[in-house]
């Protein structure tokens, strides 16, 4: 249906959509109270179910490399996916490297694993 997403917590009058302020506007943000990043409160079996869709979002798109998977997770516990991203920024700032770090892998080990699993890739299409 039309039910929103992810906005449940945000004051009446507040914008349903969220734009470049939103994201990138950090006066902005505390206006509105929109809170953007990672969960720092999520158990284990969430973490695990949103793994999973996300796995799932990435193979039924058929991506291939490397790739980031916003998720959504709304007060009753449901996972909306909201982009699959096959090209996200890799600079070391970039939310793609920021959840990596998430994940206790160093930015100089995402970039050797990158390039690693891309010259597997390459060489198995050669040979």
């Amino acid at each position: 249906g039309n039910q929103s997403v992810g906005d449940e917590s945000l004051p009446d009058g507040a914008p349903r959509f969220f734009t470049y302020k939103a994201k990138w506007d950090a006066a902005y943000r505390k206006k509105w109270n929109i809170r953007a990043g990672a969960p720092k409160d999520l158990d284990a079996a969430t973490e695990t179910r949103i793994a999973e869709t996300a796995r799932k979002a990435y193979h039924a798109l058929q991506v291939t490399g490397y790739a980031r998977v916003d998720v959504r997770v709304t007060p009753s516990g449901e996972i909306w996916v909201i982009e699959v991203n096959p090209n996200p920024g890799l600079a070391a700032g970039d939310e793609f490297a920021k959840a990596a770090a998430r994940g206790d892998i160093p930015y100089e080990t995402l970039i050797d694993r990158i390039v690693q699993l891309a010259a597997t890739r390459y060489s198995s299409k050669t040979m």
